[in-house]
């Protein structure tokens, strides 16, 4: 049992974890990684690590999802219809308003693959509903929250805003293929069905890029006139289950 804390840490270790051409494969853990052991082995190389069983003793296991493993879509509903969220359509990716209620009983349905993202749950709903989930000590110092708590508000805006999101999508719902928020670190948490990731390194992002300087919405469906070396780029797949923690 690893239980070093990241002040622990020397300077040679830094050094030696920062060394250039370490191998991006994923890494599976079967317990929270002290703090040392996550700054050294996955946050200063930039390795991925799925960590599972996290989110089993989580109140939102027990209010969010049925017992047999699925959306909790009544309850949801019963608590949080009227909130306001925005829904990705299909192939798209186009941008929609609506109330939790309407995707639920419309866009849930529908042969299309919509995807609820990145609904602000924690900063509408958490002083009246109370922590539904506990932050992991390696993920705690959360600087990218910090900055916009207290960053000074563009002219008109009067929410500060966080990055602290909840996702809910369908079987078959996907998002493009996009770098997080300022180049950002992050970690998810999943609680009912599998989500699969591809996630590519940095330094394939040349093979990445086409013709135009862009990059595909779909490396499973990139044209290969305009985006020829997408083929070349051998991404980290990850199939995050029920209860496990991936950050990338």
């Amino acid at each position: 049992m690893c239980i070093r804390d990241s002040n622990d840490v020397t300077p040679e270790e830094i050094s030696a974890a920062q060394q250039p051409g370490r191998p991006r494969e994923l890494v599976v853990l079967d317990r929270m990684p002290c703090l040392a052991e996550f700054f050294l082995h996955h946050l200063l190389p930039n390795t991925p690590v799925l960590i599972k069983g996290v989110t089993k003793e989580w109140p939102a296991m027990s209010a969010w999802v049925t017992a047999d493993g699925g959306v909790d879509v009544d309850g949801l509903v019963r608590r949080y219809g009227e909130a306001d969220v925005t829904v990705e359509h299909g192939v798209s990716q186009c941008r929609t308003q609506m109330s939790l209620r309407d995707y639920f009983d419309h866009a849930w349905e529908t042969g299309e693959k919509q995807y609820l993202k990145d609904w602000h749950w924690a900063r509408e709903f958490e002083l009246s509903e109370g922590h539904m989930y506990t932050t992991p000590r390696p993920f705690a110092e959360d600087l990218l929250q910090l900055w916009c708590q207290h960053r000074s508000l563009p002219d008109g805006d009067v929410v500060r805003d966080d990055y602290r999101f909840v996702y809910i999508g369908p079987a078959g719902s996907w998002t493009p293929l996009h770098m997080d928020v300022l180049g950002s670190y992050s970690w998810s948490a999943n609680l009912c069905g599998t989500k699969r990731w591809l996630l590519f390194a940095p330094e394939q992002t040349e093979l990445l890029v086409g013709r135009r300087g862009r990059v595909p919405e779909s490396v499973m469906a990139a044209d290969p006139i305009e985006f020829p070396r997408v083929q070349d780029a051998a991404p980290v797949e990850v199939l995050q289950g029920p209860g496990d923690m991936l950050f990338v």
